[in-house]
């Protein structure tokens, strides 16, 4: 298994660590819904697997991105 990380990779993956710090962060504290990070990170995973199966994170990702 091997990853490729180009810009837009990068930018999900920051995007993902940055809301799953504020979940943590604001873990239980009341809004229309409460913040929960372990429901957030459970569905992060699942996301990125289903980017990685779609091949998001593979090299030629960017090549057939760029034309």
């Amino acid at each position: 298994m091997s990853f490729y990380v180009g810009w837009p990779q990068a930018v999900w993956f920051l995007l993902i660590v940055v809301t799953l710090v504020r979940h943590i962060v604001m873990n239980g504290m009341r809004r229309e819904e409460k913040y929960d990070a372990k429901s957030f990170l459970i569905g992060a995973l699942i996301e990125g697997l289903l980017l990685y199966w779609g091949g998001f994170f593979l090299p030629h990702f960017e090549d057939v991105l760029c034309k």
